[in-house]
């Protein structure tokens, strides 16, 4: 018994050794400097750091604590709850002789369905129609619609959407285009959803090649996109996706629109006001709970959501970035993530201040993977290697056995989560901080770490 004792912890060294040596390989394989690289592997049988305690740009890893934080102190089953509210009486004939208001509770997820259901329900309340305004009450956040932490030039793009109490649709705007019916004519040009607030104005053609532009410009309170170029008469539909900069209004017009569509008569104005108190509650539409709302943050790593529910984790009104951040920052504090040895400024990632020890990275997962009440959830939101999100065509060969969080900016690469090994769990962290020539090389030596650990 002695004997073989002797023999197993002999073994124990020489396992993690030789791990260390395949690993090592792989990495001068890869032709990334070693200063570039963080990689931290743990497991109950064997371990590995290449710089584990050295601060790095996480991008969008960063939504690893938003996602645990907003876990575990908002709880799974939280909603939020989106109002449609009657300042006036509703006569027998179904007007209502006042402005009816639609009050956001900073939902991150309500989209089109979700209005629709509404509107349905204000059918059977029996409103046909509104005499008065539309207002959108979005006061429960701040009126600061960017986080400072973000890059300083904004982009029309769907990932620099901004973020308000009262959003709907992410806040963007889906451009779909398809070839005309001949060579030369107009290209076929469809927004949804369909509203007062966007006008398209569509030049482009069908032609011989497909390179399409699509443009946003304000309007007022308005907004155009603008379609130009050429799409290929067999070519199939391309679908563009745009932020908007009123999310406030931009939901307003879209309950309108929804209205107009019902057979609910409102030719009537659309603007922000606070909702009096004399208004009674005609619809209370609760979201999906929060931890399919992580999901939607995770799987795509969507930088909206993760401001969104950044804000409601504020603990007094208006809710604020600043305050939402400082409630995770205390949260990390709990599992012993020391506050000097972190930046933490930005919940999406979206921001290059943001600095994170791999090794205190995988002290978050760890934390999260002991966590009855959060893990499964967690777990659950992460992409899946080969299957689904940012990890839908990575590591195919082996489809499902990693559960990980991607992240990317411009030279700022990671990769963190868990992955599966002959029957054992191991949770990890790799960032790759570098010249942006190696990011697609990065990509593909943390996906081989995986494959020959």
């Amino acid at each position: 018994m002695r004997f073989y004792l002797l023999i197993y912890i002999f073994l124990i060294p020489l396992s993690r050794a030789h791990a260390e040596e395949v690993l090592d390989q792989v990495i001068k394989k890869s032709g990334i400097r070693g200063d570039y690289l963080g990689l931290w592997i743990h497991g109950e049988d064997r371990s590995f750091s290449h710089n584990g305690q050295k601060q790095f740009i996480p991008a969008s890893l960063s939504k690893i604590p938003t996602a645990g934080a907003a876990l575990e102190i908002l709880g799974l089953g939280h909603k939020y709850t989106t109002e449609i509210l009657a300042d006036g009486s509703i006569s027998s004939e179904g007007v209502l002789d006042g402005d009816l208001y639609l009050k956001g509770g900073g939902d991150p997820g309500l989209v089109s369905e979700n209005f629709w259901s509404m509107v349905n329900e204000l059918k059977r309340v029996g409103l046909k129609k509104i005499k008065g305004h539309i207002y959108v009450d979005d006061f429960l956040f701040d009126d600061i619609r960017f986080s400072s932490s973000r890059q300083s030039r904004r982009v029309d793009r769907a990932y620099d959407a901004p973020i308000g109490a009262m959003s709907f649709n992410w806040n963007s705007v889906n451009i779909f285009v398809r070839p005309g019916f001949k060579k030369g004519s107009p290209a076929r040009v469809f927004l949804d959803p369909e509203n007062e607030y966007v006008t398209l104005v569509n030049k482009a053609k069908t032609g011989t090649k497909t390179d399409i532009q699509v443009d946003r410009h304000v309007a007022g309170d308005k907004e155009q996109i603008i379609v130009t170029g050429s799409i290929d008469f067999l070519e199939n539909e391309k679908a563009i996706y745009k932020s908007v900069t009123r999310p406030d209004l931009w939901t307003a017009y879209n309950l309108k629109a929804f209205l107009g569509r019902d057979g609910i008569d409102c030719d009537c104005s659309v603007g922000r006001k606070r909702a009096p108190a004399t208004v009674r509650t005609l619809v209370s539409h609760e979201s999906k709970p929060l931890r399919e709302i992580i999901a939607d943050m995770a799987k795509f790593s969507n930088n909206y959501v993760a401001e969104m529910l950044t804000k409601s984790l504020s603990k007094t009104q208006p809710y604020s970035m600043s305050n939402g951040v400082e409630q995770i920052r205390s949260w990390m504090g709990k599992i012993d993530i020391k506050a000097n040895d972190y930046t933490f400024v930005s919940p999406s990632g979206f921001s290059r201040e943001n600095k994170f020890t791999p090794e205190d990275l995988g002290k978050i997962l760890l934390y999260i993977k002991n966590n009855f009440k959060i893990s499964s959830e967690f777990k659950t939101a992460l992409p899946l290697n080969g299957i689904d999100g940012t990890l839908r065509l990575r590591l195919k060969d082996t489809p499902g056995n990693i559960r990980a969080k991607t992240g990317y900016l411009s030279g700022a690469v990671g990769l963190a989560g868990f992955f599966e090994k002959n029957g054992k769990e191991y949770t990890f962290a790799f960032i790759y901080n570098g010249p942006e020539q190696f990011d697609a090389k990065a990509k593909d030596l943390f996906d081989n770490l995986i494959r020959r650990w």
